[in-house]
C-alpha cells in the first residue's frame, strides 16, 4: 500500500498534499510525458526555449539592419552618375548630403499643412520621425561616421555600380565609415 499523509484521502486530480494540479503547467518534450515545473529537466527546457528566442531576436535584428543598409545603398546606386568610372571625395560628399536631405520636400509639405490648418499637427508622428531620422543621419555624418560602401576604392565602386539590389550580396561589400570633416580634409589635400 502506498504511503498517504495522515488524515488525508488521496483523490483524483490532487497531488500528494491535496493541492489541485489543474492550474499548474507541466513542460514536456513529448506530449505523453509531462515534466514537473521545478525539475531539472524543466530548467533545461526553459533554457533551450530562452536561447532559441534570443537567437531568433538576434536574427531578426540582423535582418532589419541588413534591410535598412540595403535601402540606403539602393538610394546611392540610383543617384550615381552612370558615366562615372571612379567616385571622388567631393562627389561622395554630395551623394551623402543628398541622402540626408532626401525627405526635405515631405517635411516642407507637412510644415505647410501645419501653417494652413493652424497649430493642429495632424501628421505630427510622421514629421517627428522624419526630423529625428534627419538629425541622426546628420550627427552620424558630422561626428561618428556615416556607414557606406567604400566607393573610393575603384574595384568596390565597380561592383557597387553593377549591384541589382540583392541583399545577399550586401555583406560582401567593403563598408567604411565616412566623417564629413575628414572626407573634405582629404579632398583639399588631394587638390593642392
Amino acid at each position: 500500500m502506498a504511503f498517504h499523509h495522515r488524515n488525508h484521502k488521496r483523490t483524483h486530480g490532487c497531488n500528494f498534499y491535496g493541492k489541485h494540479t489543474k492550474g499548474k503547467t507541466f513542460l514536456t518534450t513529448n506530449k505523453k510525458k509531462p515534466v514537473h515545473p521545478k525539475s531539472r529537466k524543466a530548467v533545461q527546457i526553459v533554457k533551450q526555449i530562452k536561447r532559441s528566442v534570443k537567437a531568433e531576436q538576434a536574427q531578426k535584428q540582423a535582418n532589419m539592419k541588413l534591410q535598412l543598409l540595403g535601402v540606403k545603398l539602393a538610394f546611392f546606386v540610383e543617384n550615381l552618375d552612370p558615366s562615372l568610372q571612379v567616385c571622388s571625395r567631393s562627389q561622395l560628399d554630395e551623394l551623402i548630403e543628398k541622402y540626408i536631405s532626401r525627405n526635405d520636400e515631405e517635411l516642407q509639405t507637412l510644415s505647410s499643412k501645419k501653417l494652413v490648418h493652424g497649430n493642429v499637427r495632424q501628421h505630427a508622428a510622421r514629421e517627428d520621425a522624419l526630423q529625428f531620422t534627419r538629425s541622426m543621419e546628420r550627427k552620424e555624418y558630422d561626428e561618428t561616421g556615416f556607414e557606406m560602401v567604400d566607393v573610393l576604392d575603384p574595384q568596390t565602386f565597380r561592383r557597387f555600380k553593377e549591384w541589382q539590389g540583392d541583399l545577399k550580396v550586401v555583406p560582401s561589400f567593403k563598408l567604411r565609415s565616412y566623417v564629413k570633416s575628414s572626407l573634405l580634409k582629404s579632398n583639399t589635400k588631394n587638390s593642392s
